[in-house]
């Protein structure tokens, strides 16, 4: 997998796009973890903006006017959840608001992401995808087929994956009427020839285009390895141990391919054949042409149309955005009472300067002749809110593993079985959507891999639950 050219030219745009739609399935974790604890507090602080006369019905009338202009502008479902997020962020713990900003940022650059490996579905991934399947040993007259309908009639390097098929194919004749078109190639092409040449028997021809290819390639090992195994061939001993003694000298490892050239009951020797070079693979990989009609409706689907939204500026947006609305909101923003859970506003009464705990919380904490009955109902409250806190935690971490807890004040090594859960479902999403071949052993990758990683991440916060 190493010198795998299709795994080399794709690992970097897939795992971009996977990243990308990991953190778009982070966010919208987030957004609902920050949903459930501060959408009551967001709604309390919204109606309390209005003038107390108008609070009844226009706080309604006034959301359904901004989510008609949102409709009627284009806006997706992405870029109202960046909206939302601007609004919820004051009332996220500090590591939660930091983390939507990161995952709303990087899912911002998802449209570019599937630009960058969209290239893959177009004829350069064609090219590419064809060049791989002869550069790893495939044959067949439909793959041959493939390669002609890939190429242009003038283009060397699809006559010269042809040539490679017919000599496999034992069609000599027709490889070497093939190699006469690629011979712009130079060094390849009379490596290719001379190999042809001699599986027909015509080893002072093959000899000949190996010494032209040796010329054309001064540094190259291979034409020297192949002299060596012609004038083997043709019992030239001493000229053969020269012509070993310079490839070995270009390159000391040189000589560890003779067992394979030589190997065989019969011992006759082989001379090694270029191959497709992989950095054809890789060329045609990342020259696809960027994007394409289908990306550019998914962007305008989950954002808005038009040219500003780019998703650098989305990005940069998402990212700057929630940072902001979190540090200038938070002062001035409704909470929860620790203790009974009970909505503590900077513009009631019930609330005590300096305190965390709201004001009847407070007294009760302080006032020792305070009456039974009152404690007692205190008491009961803290415990049906401590009850909820719990049902609610237990329920986050079964339905968005990892992100329930960082978006409700937890720890922050949550955030690696979340990572773990949104990678999941970003490889299921991209396997299934990805309009090109992920993977060299086929197709499309499944999507049963990722879908296993978010069901095990489900699990492990069911088991956690349950603890």
């Amino acid at each position: 997998a190493a010198h795998d050219p299709w795994l080399q030219g794709t690992w970097l745009p897939r795992a971009a796009a996977v990243l990308a739609a990991g953190a778009l399935a982070a966010a919208g974790a987030l957004l609902l973890a920050g949903l459930c604890s501060g959408g009551p507090l967001l709604l309390h602080d919204y109606r309390d903006s209005f003038p107390p006369a108008f609070r009844r019905w226009a706080p309604l009338g006034f959301a359904l006017f901004a989510a008609s202009v949102a409709w009627l502008a284009g806006a997706g479902p992405a870029l109202l959840g960046m909206g939302l997020a601007f609004l919820l962020a004051p009332y996220l713990p500090r590591a939660a608001a930091g983390a939507l900003a990161v995952t709303l940022g990087l899912g911002a650059l998802l449209p570019l992401a599937l630009a960058w490996v969209g290239g893959a579905a177009g004829p350069s991934g064609d090219r590419a995808w064809a060049l791989y399947r002869v550069w790893k040993g495939d044959g067949g007259a439909a793959l041959e087929a493939t390669v002609a309908r890939a190429f242009e009639p003038g283009d060397p390097r699809g006559a010269f994956a042809r040539a490679q098929l017919a000599r496999r194919a034992g069609e000599l004749a027709r490889a070497e009427a093939l190699l006469a078109a690629a011979s712009g190639l130079g060094e390849l092409a009379l490596l290719e020839l001379g190999n042809v040449r001699y599986l027909q028997g015509r080893t002072a021809e093959a000899a000949v285009d190996y010494g032209r290819a040796a010329e054309a390639a001064p540094r190259d090992p291979l034409p020297w390895l192949n002299l060596h195994v012609v004038r083997l061939a043709r019992l030239e001993l001493a000229a053969a141990d020269e012509a070993l003694a310079r490839a070995v000298a270009l390159d000391p490892r040189a000589a560890e391919g003779l067992p394979a050239v030589v190997g065989g009951a019969d011992a006759k020797p082989h001379p090694v054949s270029p191959g497709i070079p992989r950095e054809w693979v890789r060329q045609e990989l990342w020259a696809g042409a960027p994007g394409g009609r289908w990306v550019d409706g998914l962007r305008e689907g989950l954002y808005a149309p038009g040219r500003w939204a780019t998703p650098s500026a989305l990005a940069a947006a998402s990212v700057l955005g929630v940072l902001f609305s979190a540090r200038l909101g938070r002062g001035h923003r409704s909470r929860r009472c620790p203790s009974c859970g009970d909505l503590v506003c900077p513009r009631c009464s019930r609330r005590v300067r300096g305190a965390a705990l709201c004001s009847r919380c407070w007294v009760s904490a302080r006032e020792a002749d305070l009456d039974v009955r009152q404690r007692a109902a205190r008491a009961d409250l803290t415990r049906q809110w401590s009850r909820g806190r719990e049902r609610a935690r237990r329920w986050g971490a079964v339905l968005v593993p990892g992100w329930w807890a960082v978006g409700t004040g937890g720890s922050l090594s949550s955030v690696a079985l979340g990572t773990v859960w949104a990678l999941g479902l970003g490889q299921a999403a991209m396997a299934a959507l990805y309009p090109a071949p992920l993977l060299p052993w086929g197709g499309a990758a499944a999507p049963w891999g990722g879908l296993g990683v978010a069901a095990a991440a489900h699990a492990l916060g069911f088991w956690t639950a349950r603890r």
